[in-house]
């Protein structure tokens, strides 16, 4: 699910052998070139009469700013282009201008509207590339700050890449998504109460639950869930480097999309209608809903305790196993 584009402002041959020494290019893959094209047509027929003659045929594409510059100014041409390069093992271009190099991102980003792009450079030259990308990551080095100082996340070698996706990244994704539908889930199940309770009495405003335990609500539940997805790990980073197929949950968007939000919600609209309901339908009766007697606050304060146990049980059983000692005691 990762493709890896190289841009950069070295001719084209000594961009080639580096894709090669880097394993981008095996010896003997078949590569397609648009080198000194002199229009958008040129460099895509230069392309596509190159490509192999069978679909299952891996290839590599090799571009230079000239043919680039066509391409660029072409709608028509930028999306062959993009089709192209889907197919594509790796896409390497060469002599390239940073304003180039921002118009290919873009370029992805347009045509691919699902896609994640980041940008990874070490020179001012890159800086363009780098904010053009969804996150730019800049490598502090020989060639100044100016990348570094223009991304999102800084490292101090190229090496450490692997370990910002498919360790720090990876995990962040996982931990984020959850909890965001974790918070939607809770406030769900405490919701149903205000919202059911709101239609007994006829929408005259009167308090669902103890005044100051809604207020306490979100405070304890969301400290609990912080540390509870803030400690844990499904995986060490040495098998997580190791297994790359760990990392493909992020560009499929498994963790946060719209049908596991849906079914967050519905299960917590669930809990939420059945922690008020049993509670307050066993425990009261119709008049002292209505007229808030003192039953139906003792009710509402078991229901409150049912949605309370409810989410934290939700929490116990979305983290990691086994939990760390300082998120069981969070919950």
């Amino acid at each position: 699910g990762i493709r890896v584009w190289v841009l950069t402002g070295d001719k084209v041959e000594t961009a080639v052998e580096i894709a090669k020494s880097c394993r981008l290019f095996e010896e003997d893959l078949r590569i397609i070139w648009a080198v000194g094209a002199t229009s958008a047509d040129d460099a895509i027929g230069s392309l596509t009469n190159s490509l192999p003659v069978s679909d299952d045929t891996h290839y590599g594409m090799v571009l230079d700013g000239q043919s680039v510059g066509h391409i660029l100014a072409s709608r028509d041409s930028r999306a062959l282009l993009n089709r192209l390069a889907q197919r594509a093992i790796s896409c390497v271009c060469c002599r390239l201008s940073p304003m180039q190099k921002e118009g290919l991102v873009r370029l992805v980003r347009e045509q691919n509207a699902r896609c994640i792009t980041l940008s990874i450079g070490d020179g001012a030259n890159d800086v363009p590339m780098i904010q053009g990308a969804h996150i730019g990551v800049g490598i502090r080095g020989k060639e100044g700050s100016a990348a570094v100082q223009a991304c999102d996340f800084a490292i101090s070698q190229f090496m450490f890449l692997r370990n910002l996706m498919f360790c720090h990244g990876r995990r962040t994704y996982k931990r984020i998504a959850t909890f965001l539908c974790y918070f939607m889930y809770k406030s769900a199940v405490l919701g149903c109460s205000y919202i059911i309770y709101a239609h007994t009495v006829n929408f005259t405003g009167k308090l669902t639950f103890p005044e100051g335990l809604d207020m306490i609500f979100n405070p304890l539940t969301s400290t609990a869930a912080i540390i509870v997805f803030a400690t844990d790990a499904d995986c060490t980073d040495a098998v997580a480097l190791q297994s790359p197929q760990l990392y493909s949950p992020g560009p499929r968007r498994a963790y946060m999309n719209l049908p596991v939000v849906l079914w967050w919600l519905l299960i917590g609209t669930f809990h939420g209608v059945i922690a008020w309901c049993v509670s307050v339908g066993i425990l009261t009766s119709a008049w002292q809903r209505t007229q808030q007697h003192d039953r139906f606050w003792e009710a509402s304060f078991v229901a409150f305790s049912a949605v309370f146990i409810i989410v934290h049980a939700k929490l116990v059983q979305v983290a990691e196993k086994p939990m760390q000692a300082r998120a069981i005691a969070a919950v």
